[in-house]
């Protein structure tokens, strides 16, 4: 795991939070607008959301872990944008393939106009 992609924290004011997550967010939104098929989509995936040694872990370990309490609010806040971001791109670049996945998952959600669906 590479975590020199994920910026240092010096101090957890608004500022230093809204620089390094913007950062993470960029980064984010620069490795998903590179993604080209579904290995692709899938090593993102790992990247981001890998359980033991995906980049938001990492995150929750160096910045949430570490805030001081009065800081925790602020980076869980900022801490679920960036996962719900990640989600969003996730979802937006498996297309349909996870739509149809989720279709087969659940038949009620499908609808079929000829038959008064």
């Amino acid at each position: 795991m590479m975590t020199d992609t994920i910026p240092n924290l010096t101090a957890f004011d608004d500022a230093a939070l809204d620089k390094a997550f913007a950062a993470l967010e960029k980064q984010a939104g620069d490795d998903a607008a590179a993604l080209d098929g579904s290995e692709a989509v899938e090593a993102f995936r790992l990247k981001w959301l890998g359980r033991k040694q995906g980049l938001l872990n990492e995150v929750s370990s160096r910045y949430l872990k570490a805030a001081p309490p009065e800081a925790k609010k602020a980076v869980g806040e900022r801490f679920k944008n960036l996962k719900e971001l990640v989600e969003g791109l996730l979802e937006k670049s498996s297309g349909a393939g996870l739509r149809t996945q989720r279709s087969k998952q659940n038949p009620s959600t499908l609808r079929c106009p000829e038959l008064g669906g």
